[in-house]
């Protein structure tokens, strides 16, 4: 079966303070739409600038509305490896996380024989399962196909699979011939998702499911129903969408679009971040009909 999971933003208040009113929303919508899971707390769910402390809050009440019903999926992203293992000795006390989907620290570029014992050290600490993350456009670093494969086969047995978002279908292959049975492989790129499935990849981790849930699934299903070739041509009435999500950083672009959709209350970020240019509203208003 293949697998949408949506990784959803976090609803801010007029103040920047979450939103739990509207994250309540969005997963309920989420869920309705019957997507696999969600993750919360990644690129799209601005963790990076949120603190531990109001972390943790959200992960339990998106546990509570959860309620075992999809996937929960937290995503942490650190700029050393002690600050990830740091707040894994927190959620190892907290129960119905699915898996940790866990990046490479940013900036720091790391070497590969680094990369890899960074994950080895928080596989080794975490109670819960690991999806590695692989994410050069903000890493700088990517993780190699050889390191991905020595996790994959090592005895570090939480590591589940690997979210790639370097839109590199043709790594696909050649990564699946040499990793074990019932490791996942989820695309990271709305752009080449379907390809990627088509090829033989196991999901998406998607930021247009925030918006688009229901027709990308119904995408996935029809991929062996109708064959890959008709799926790539539907795709292609999204492209307008998925480039406008990725118009200025994720996750500026689709928070303004969930909140045109009534889905958010407010399209607020935190500093850096900032909401989507008056310009880029008029010019992509369309595409959420407005």
């Amino acid at each position: 079966m293949r697998e949408l999971i949506t990784a959803i933003v976090t609803p801010m208040l007029e103040n920047c303070e979450i939103d739990y009113h509207s994250m309540k929303r969005l997963i309920e919508q989420q869920i309705e739409d019957k997507v696999t899971g969600i993750v919360i707390l990644g690129s799209t769910g601005e963790g990076a600038s949120i603190k531990n402390n109001e972390k943790l809050q959200l992960i339990e009440f998106a546990v509570n509305i959860v309620n075992k019903r999809i996937k929960l999926i937290v995503g942490l992203n650190y700029l050393n490896t002690q600050d990830y293992l740091d707040f894994i000795t927190e959620l190892n006390n907290i129960k119905n996380i699915d898996a940790l989907l866990v990046s490479i620290p940013g900036y720091v570029k790391p070497t590969q024989s680094g990369i890899y014992q960074h994950f080895k050290v928080i596989t080794e600490k975490s109670k819960h399962n690991i999806i590695l993350y692989d994410v050069p456009s903000r890493t700088i670093i990517g993780i190699t196909d050889e390191v991905i494969i020595k996790l994959a086969n090592s005895n570090l047995i939480k590591i589940k699979g690997i979210k790639d978002a370097t839109g590199n279908i043709d790594r696909l292959d050649a990564l699946k011939s040499k990793c074990p049975a019932g490791f996942k492989f989820y695309s990271g790129d709305d752009f080449t998702a379907l390809k990627f499935m088509i090829r033989g990849g196991d999901g998406v981790i998607s930021v247009a499911g925030n918006v688009v849930a229901k027709k990308l699934i119904t995408m996935i299903n029809n991929i062996d129903i109708s064959g890959g070739e008709l799926v790539l041509e539907q795709d292609k009435s999204l492209i307008p969408l998925y480039k406008f999500l990725f118009i200025e950083s994720n996750p500026i672009p689709v928070k303004w679009g969930l909140y045109k959709m009534g889905i958010i209350s407010f399209p607020n970020l935190r500093l850096p971040l900032t909401e989507l240019s008056s310009s880029l509203q008029q010019e992509y208003s369309d595409l959420f009909k407005i």
